[in-house]
C-alpha cells in the first residue's frame, strides 16, 4: 500500500506541474490581453502614420503640379509682346483741339478737359 500512495502522490505532483495553476493561468491571460491590446494600439498607430504619409505624397504631387502651371503661364506672358499684352494703342489725342463746331457743349469754353461722346444712332 506504501507504493500505491507514494505512486499516487508522484502522479498528483506531476500533474499539478503539468496542469497549470488557475490563478497563474488568470495572471497570464490578463498579461496577454493587456500585450494584444498594446499592439492592437501600437498597429493603428502605425496605419495612422502611414496613411499620413500616404497623404503628404499626394499634397506634394499636387504642388508639384501647381508649381509646372505657373511656370507653363510664365513662359507663355514672357513670349508674349509687350504691346499686345497692354492691348491695341488708341491714338494720341493729348494736346490736340478738336472743333466741335455747332453742337451742344456744357461748360466753359476754356475749360481744360473736353469729354467728347461719339454716337450712332443707326
Amino acid at each position: 500500500m506504501n507504493k500505491d500512495h507514494r505512486n499516487i502522490g508522484l502522479g498528483i505532483a506531476v500533474l499539478s506541474l503539468l496542469l497549470p495553476w488557475p490563478s497563474f493561468g488568470q495572471q497570464e491571460e490578463s498579461e496577454l490581453q493587456k500585450e494584444l491590446e498594446e499592439l492592437k494600439r501600437g498597429q493603428e498607430a502605425i496605419q495612422r502614420q502611414i496613411e499620413l504619409k500616404q497623404e503628404i505624397e499626394e499634397l506634394k504631387k499636387g504642388q508639384a503640379d501647381i508649381r509646372n502651371q505657373l511656370q507653363e503661364i510664365i513662359k507663355l506672358l514672357q513670349t508674349r509682346p509687350a504691346a499686345q499684352a497692354a492691348g491695341p494703342a488708341g491714338p494720341n489725342v493729348q494736346n490736340v483741339v478738336f472743333d466741335l463746331g455747332e453742337n451742344l457743349t456744357k461748360g466753359e469754353d476754356t475749360a481744360k478737359l473736353t469729354m467728347v461722346e461719339f454716337t450712332d444712332y443707326q
